[in-house]
């Protein structure tokens, strides 16, 4: 398990039932982590910004060539689990998606969303985002541009999405 403190600029990683920490990471700016299936962590840094991906019980950050526009200020970010790492812009109002590896974005996501600060994917590959702004969570289609459904209970301050892995029967 990875945790992730803003305040404190830190990623402590716990080996699965322990309560003390096997790795310490300080990265300045820290706002988002992920981890891909090869136990791989990514990070994102709001004020530089940039992402950094980390090897398995690594403290040395691998900074990767995501571009970010003039102005952007990432905030979380999740992998689709084949080929992209998407990274939303509360600031902006979007979420970009980026080839793993490739330096520009190849999606924007800018409709139906209003201050995004958490992602999530589902396993039909949906992307679910936490939308502060118009404090609700917006569901896209894998490779969508326009929300398909929209979830808006009576939310006031959404902190983050996350899914349950599928059930086996």
């Amino acid at each position: 398990m990875y945790v992730a403190n803003s305040s404190t600029n830190t990623i402590v990683e716990y080996a699965h039932g322990s309560r003390k920490p096997t790795l310490t990471i300080t990265l300045n700016g820290l706002n988002g982590i992920a981890v891909d299936g090869k136990d791989r962590l990514y990070a994102v840094a709001a004020f530089v910004p940039a992402i950094y991906r980390y090897a398995p019980d690594s403290t040395k950050p691998r900074k990767l060539p995501y571009l970010f526009p003039n102005g952007a200020e990432p905030d979380a970010l999740a992998l689709d689990g084949s080929t992209a790492i998407y990274v939303s812009d509360y600031l902006n109002d979007l979420v970009y998606a980026f080839h793993i590896g490739q330096s520009q974005p190849f999606e924007t996501i800018t409709k139906g969303i209003s201050g995004p600060s958490h992602l999530a994917f589902a396993p039909n590959g949906s992307l679910y985002i936490s939308d502060g702004g118009n404090t609700s969570v917006a569901v896209y289609a894998h490779g969508g541009m326009n929300p398909t459904a929209e979830f808006n209970n009576g939310f006031t301050n959404i902190t983050g999405v996350a899914l349950s892995p599928p059930q086996s029967l």
